[in-house]
């Protein structure tokens, strides 16, 4: 009985999470949905507040230079992530522990995050027709991957990993290397912009709606967000279900006890 309702604790949990996740998907596809497409050089005859949708390459004077790739960008972020591997088993007796237990031997491996970080820059989207300035804080990124590569410990590009502090020991775990992962919305990329239009004329995010930048189109969005949307809502019906079912077994089981 009271494994049933524990089980059915935790689908109702997974439900939960499911329809949160559901929620975030929801509210990009609504905002693509209410924006009204337009040209970035029209986007300043839209009035506060309006959603907007605009396609053009993304430019700016302010471009960075992501840390990993050294990709010129408006946009990256990346992340470091060490693995590393570790003895397993206690103080030991003749092959067992100080309980009297058969001791577990062995090697065992892990990840962890050793650095990360995020930059943007308010950047332009232009084309024939004009441009529009975009303010990215706080938007919904989609950006291109620029590196995926595994250095081992013993590297001699290691050294070279901007915002690596690389101490081999860590504690006593040895370090086998480093996952290095970073994307990056490289100037001159064409992007698929939607978000509210401020005061200025320009787009940026505000206390009612978000902001999407992405390298992909509209119809690629509509398509896979969409999808992932209808999956989220049937796996929170499908543990909904299972956890009323579960708690109906339990009640089930606690009333026989009676008998």
């Amino acid at each position: 009985m009271f494994l049933l309702i524990i089980l059915g604790i935790l689908l109702m949990i997974g439900a939960g999470v499911a329809l949160w996740n559901r929620r975030k998907f929801s509210e990009k596809m609504n905002l693509i949905r209410r924006a009204v497409h337009a040209r970035p050089g029209e986007v300043g005859n839209a009035f506060p507040g309006e959603l907007v949708a605009v396609t053009g390459n993304a430019e700016s004077s302010q471009a960075l230079i992501s840390e990993q790739s050294e990709t010129p960008c408006i946009y990256y972020d990346f992340q470091i992530v060490r693995r590393y591997e570790r003895s397993r088993g206690g103080v030991s007796m003749g092959g067992r522990n100080l309980r009297g237990r058969r001791r577990r031997t062995g090697r065992q491996r892990g990840r962890e995050t050793v650095a990360e970080n995020e930059q943007w820059v308010p950047f332009r989207i232009e084309d024939e027709s004009g441009a529009v300035r975009v303010n990215p804080d706080g938007a919904w990124f989609e950006a291109r991957k620029v590196m995926d590569r595994y250095e081992r410990e013993d590297s001699n590009n290691l050294l070279g990993i901007p915002g690596l502090n690389v101490n081999l020991g860590f504690g006593g775990n040895q370090t086998l290397g480093y996952e290095i992962k970073e994307n990056a919305i490289p100037t001159g990329t064409p992007l698929f912009i939607a978000g509210p239009v401020n005061e200025k004329g320009e787009i940026e995010r505000n206390r009612n709606h978000g902001l999407i930048v992405t390298y992909r189109s509209e119809s690629a969005l509509r398509d896979d967000w969409g999808k992932r949307e209808r999956y989220q809502l049937i796996a929170a019906l499908v543990a909904a279900g299972l956890g009323v079912l579960a708690f109906f077994g339990a009640g089930v089981a606690w009333l026989l006890s009676f008998f």
